[in-house]
């Protein structure tokens, strides 16, 4: 297996990225994961993009929540029962044929609840299937959501397991790979009970004293960067942490706003 070589996104950093040059004019997407916290913001923005013609959202069941949000029924829902058979099923990579940027935002939700084996199946076999049907498919373009301190080699299993993940992406050679990694996802309600609360009411204060990568980021504009570094054009492998994701916003914006 290759070792992942990853700098911080030459194209996200030192370019303009949001002008009309190097931004795709349209394209169609693919998710695995929208009814997770990041994936389900990450759904609503491809939704709200003008560039997004056409989205297929996979999973275990339906995103709810979207009334009113697709006027142009751009998005088809697909229930897959069975996530082993992700890579093996040709009505899924006849589904996803057509789509030119895929996003996976699969995860567990609390790692700490599972068995290792358990949070090894769903973080690196379902989303590493999912990558697999999609390079079948053609996709030339697959974002993961992963975490800050993701290393295949570290010593702790929840890094170790997302730098695992991570290299899968990378070895199946797309065009372009994007390795989103936060560090705590803020939200504005805690989402797992009491321990979460507490998580979400301390931790980013507490993580102000370190790097800025290691900063709390609003679960929204994780979702929203994600799709709005799609719509920019790029090649390689890039490691988009969280310096990168509040510049991929801050572009976002003042671009809207001329």
């Amino acid at each position: 297996m290759n070792s992942i070589v990853i700098s911080r996104s030459i194209h996200i950093s030192s370019l303009k990225i949001f002008s009309a040059k190097q931004t795709m004019s349209h394209y169609s997407a693919v998710i695995l994961g929208a009814t997770g916290g990041v994936g389900g913001n990450v759904l609503k923005t491809l939704l709200q993009s003008k560039r997004c013609t056409s989205i297929v959202s996979l999973g275990r069941r339906e995103v709810s929540g979207l009334e009113g949000l697709d006027p142009d029924n751009k998005l088809k829902q697909v229930i897959v029962k069975d996530l082993d058979t992700l890579d093996s099923s040709k009505e899924y990579e006849a589904l996803i044929q057509g789509c030119n940027t895929a996003f996976c935002t699969l995860g567990a939700g609390q790692p700490s609840t599972l068995t290792k084996s358990e949070f090894e199946k769903i973080d690196i076999d379902y989303a590493t299937k999912f990558a697999k049907v999609c390079k079948d498919a053609g996709v030339s373009h697959i974002t993961l959501l992963t975490s800050y301190g993701a290393n295949a080699s570290s010593f702790f299993h929840y890094g170790r397991v997302k730098g695992i993940v991570e290299q899968n992406y990378v070895d199946m050679d797309f065009d372009r790979v994007s390795l989103f990694r936060p560090s705590l996802i803020q939200t504005k309600e805690a989402r797992f009970g009491f321990k979460d609360k507490i998580v979400q009411a301390v931790l980013p204060t507490v993580l102000k004293v370190f790097g800025p990568d290691l900063h709390a980021f609003p679960i929204e504009q994780i979702g929203q960067s994600m799709v709005w570094n799609a719509e920019a054009e790029g090649a390689g492998v890039e490691c988009v942490h969280v310096t990168d994701m509040a510049r991929i916003v801050e572009e976002k914006v003042a671009s809207d706003s001329k």
